[in-house]
């Protein structure tokens, strides 16, 4: 019926294009079929709709519980050979503790600046733009100028980890692992650098700052103004860090990325899902009045029946002359 909708800016549909529409009409015993079978079906589908809509929930709370048992040692308690007695929320007798600024060498990216706008040194930068949760977004990089001296101190390196200095309060923070995905690429100071010393594994130092993130470790240290909260090189440095063995922490990266590899999974297919959800719905409704919804009954009246009876009223109904209302002129 799209092809009567008529005007642009007030859409609507004629009474006289309405009334020389044909609809297919069943009889009236498989209409109340066809009604009963698209209640039932419409509810399902419904169900369905709202139940794929918490498991976006339940993977959120299920990928911060994981990351929260990779820094406090749970992931890999068994593999350490400790029993239960150790508790989540204590630091595992194996592991050491030290500030973020000892764990890696931190820095800010360079500020943006008109006199860099060109020159003939140009190169990709990022900034936070680019930058989510363990994902660098390419689709929009800019070029800055980036003489000398500068290309050096601001030059990415396969293992860097970049963190959004300035965001939202929930989104401060969100680290992303450079892996040379954009070659001679620098940074701005709208991000912090952190570059893992030899004895912290940049993927395991990925999992903290992400669970930081979630766990509002960040927004805490962060100042906030109109809305968007600073972490700072300084309050980012000075945040405590887990430190296990690189042995253990390259078990923890294994086990966290098999875990959080099933949840990215589980994602996909329910995105899958609610699409196909959302086509049930046309489809039944087309399959309900192509006559194909509910089996059709020899013995039901056939509809030819029922619109000589319509039509048979109409013609027996007296015309009604509207008139003025009282008090018109």
């Amino acid at each position: 019926m799209t092809n009567l909708v008529q005007g642009a800016l007030y859409p609507a549909v004629r009474s006289k294009d309405i009334r020389g529409y044909v609809i297919p009409i069943a009889p009236i015993n498989e209409q109340k079929r066809i009604a009963d079978k698209l209640d039932s079906l419409l509810a399902r589908v419904d169900t369905c709709r709202e139940r794929l809509d918490r498991v976006p929930g339940i993977l959120k709370r299920f990928r911060q519980a994981v990351l929260a048992a990779a820094t406090n040692g749970e992931l890999t308690r068994e593999w350490r050979g400790e029993s239960k007695e150790h508790l989540p929320e204590q630091t595992p007798r194996t592991w050491s503790r030290c500030l973020t600024k000892e764990a890696g060498r931190i820095q800010l990216g360079r500020q943006r600046s008109p006199k860099y706008h060109s020159g003939s040194n140009m190169r990709p930068y990022l900034r936070v733009q680019n930058i989510f949760e363990d994902r660098i977004d390419l689709s929009d990089v800019m070029e800055m100028d980036f003489p000398g001296e500068d290309f050096e101190r601001y030059k990415l390196h396969p293992g860097d980890i970049l963190l959004n200095e300035g965001q939202s309060p929930e989104f401060l923070g969100r680290p992303a692992l450079y892996n040379g995905e954009l070659p001679d690429a620098c940074f701005t100071n709208t991000l912090i650098r952190f570059q893992a010393h030899e004895f912290v594994s940049p993927n395991f130092a990925l999992l903290v700052f992400r669970h930081y993130m979630h766990a509002g470790r960040f927004s805490s240290e962060g100042t906030i103004t109109t809305n968007i909260a600073h972490l700072g090189a300084g309050r980012f440095g000075n945040i405590e860090f887990p430190l296990p063995s690189l042995a253990e922490q390259a078990e923890i990266v294994r086990r966290a990325t098999i875990l959080l590899s099933f949840a990215d999974h589980c994602e996909n297919e329910v995105k899958r899902g609610r699409s196909a959800a959302d086509r049930l719905t046309p489809s039944l409704l087309s399959k309900a009045f192509r006559g194909e919804l509910v089996p059709q009954d020899p013995n039901d009246e056939p509809a030819s029946e029922l619109l000589a009876r319509i039509r048979a009223a109409g013609t027996e109904q007296p015309m009604v002359k509207r008139g003025r209302k009282a008090g018109a002129r």
